[in-house]
């Protein structure tokens, strides 16, 4: 019974408001989370030679793999099912992801040591420390969307930025010009969001996340076992952004990399506008009770249309003026690539509606394995496009593979009706 009560008062809160509005709360604290991050990788851009930018590049991706462990997927399954939720269940759901994320954390910083004897320089450990913060954060922050607060959410993101973005001028520009410097300015950064967030969110603080939990086996095998498709889903989505900087390292080589990432770091400015759309419209599509449902998936896929359209002018008609004021004419070797960098951001905006649109339906198994199968022939057809034709191989294989995972989704939605 409370747990319907809780539903049916969560449905009134998903439904107050302006849709608008809460996009554009979301749109201010994705802007303001922009601001850092590609700040972070221009101000290094332009400091290093596009080898070492790419040698830089190359670790920060290999991290961002690392921390997937600790991702797990909370943070899509906290925007899709925490509304549901009696308080109870909220607070025992908090506290056996923080179990789960605490375990993860410290076998990653282990696995970190481990590519130190391997040959990576110190700093990796850095970025890994970063991306821990950063995954603690999100989860942190869902569990506010999940909620509806969406305006406190934002304040929280714009804050943290800030401080990320303030920390990266201070530090890279007034103090060391240096790789070491940019690390640190992103662990305070980092750090400081993962704090806030923590501090904000209700739930996430009574589970006492600043100390170890006590430690349930039993408890973080159930989480294994009922989050896995979400863990896949999440880890083969993001690798979608980083086996692609790990196969040009291989197949081209580090020049071609930093130059790769010159026109990728631009696309991951505009792509978080997709996470945008899906942070509204996810709680709002999954709930049933939702008297505005045809609306609202109506208007989902209108924005997704205009988000892809944007993307595709912004690299093919802007494409070489932003890349000239931002990185530099060191990159200007990236010029004829970027319309193919558009398409694919083009692409990869509805290959997250139709994903969206399948994990509200319950099909996230059919996700999942779709996300496998097309970051399998990503990396073929990357590896085989990168060995006989270079970068432009390299994209164009990036393009097949992100049609066809598209195709895949929609067969799904097509297969349940639930368009």
């Amino acid at each position: 019974m409370g747990r319907l009560v809780e539903s049916k008062r969560h449905s009134v809160g998903l439904n107050n408001g302006s849709i608008f509005l809460k996009l554009g709360f979301n749109a201010l604290a994705i802007f303001s989370l922009m601001l850092g991050n590609v700040a972070f990788f221009i101000i290094l851009a332009r400091s290093l030679m596009p080898a070492d930018f790419g040698e830089f590049v190359y670790y920060y991706s290999c991290a961002s793999l690392l921390v997937l462990i600790v991702d797990f997927g909370f943070t899509q399954r906290v925007l899709k099912d925490y509304y549901g939720l009696s308080s109870k269940a909220k607070w025992a759901f908090s506290v056996r992801a923080v179990q789960y994320k605490s375990v993860a954390a410290c076998i990653i910083l282990l696995l970190s040591f481990l590519g130190l004897m391997l040959g990576f320089d110190a700093y990796f450990l850095g970025l890994v420390v970063a991306s821990i913060f950063s995954s603690f954060g999100d989860y942190s922050s869902a569990t506010l969307k999940a909620q509806g607060e969406y305006s406190i959410d934002a304040l929280v993101l714009i804050v943290s930025n800030i401080i990320l973005f303030l920390s990266i001028v201070f530090l890279c520009i007034y103090v060391s010009n240096t790789v070491v410097a940019g690390v640190s300015a992103l662990m305070i950064g980092k750090f400081a969001y993962f704090f806030i967030a923590t501090i904000i969110s209700k739930n996430i603080s009574k589970a006492n996340i600043f100390l170890m939990p006590v430690l349930y086996f039993r408890g973080l095998r159930r989480i294994v076992s009922h989050h896995w498709s979400y863990a896949i889903d999440v880890a083969v989505t993001r690798s979608f952004g980083i086996v692609d900087t790990i196969i040009v390292n291989a197949v081209v080589g580090a020049a071609a990399v930093g130059l790769y990432q010159s026109g990728q770091r631009i696309l991951q400015g505009i792509l978080p506008m997709a996470q945008v759309l899906n942070n509204v419209f996810l709680p709002r599509i999954s709930n049933r009770g939702n008297v505005k449902l045809k609306r609202d998936n109506l208007l989902f896929l209108l924005f997704t249309f205009l988000g892809a359209a944007g993307c595709t002018v912004a690299f093919s008609v802007f494409g070489e003026i932003i890349v000239s004021i931002t990185f530099g004419d060191q990159y200007a070797a990236i010029y004829g690539y970027l319309p193919l960098i558009g398409f694919n951001g083009a692409i990869r905006f509805l290959c997250s509606w139709a994903a969206i649109r399948l994990t509200a339906a319950g099909r996230q198994r059919y996700r999942a394995r779709a996300n496998v199968i097309s970051v399998l022939l990503l990396m073929i057809f990357m590896s085989l496009g990168g060995g006989f034709y270079g970068l432009s191989g390299v994209l164009y294989g990036a393009l097949i593979a992100n049609s066809m995972l598209f195709v895949f989704l929609v067969m799904g939605i097509n297969l349940r009706r639930i368009l």
